[in-house]
């Protein structure tokens, strides 16, 4: 099972503030739970998640992209 974190502790791993992670809880941007309504927590995993998405490719990964793309389309 994955580390349930607390909000302090969700803002030590992330480095952002509670107001910021209360924002991305509202906008339903960041997974998070509150069983029963009681306190919110977080899943280190679903945390890590959200930290990796949105990835920018180096210009090499794009230019070997364009090149296996322009190859197969030339056979």
């Amino acid at each position: 099972m994955s580390n349930r974190l607390s909000m302090k502790d969700a803002e030590a791993y992330t480095g952002y503030k509670r107001s910021y992670l209360y924002k991305l809880m509202h906008a339903h941007r960041i997974a998070y739970y509150r069983p029963n309504g009681g306190k919110v927590f977080f899943l280190e995993e679903d945390l890590k998640a959200f930290l990796l998405q949105g990835r920018q490719a180096a210009d090499i990964e794009i230019a070997e992209i364009a090149e296996r793309f322009l190859a197969r389309r030339k056979s």
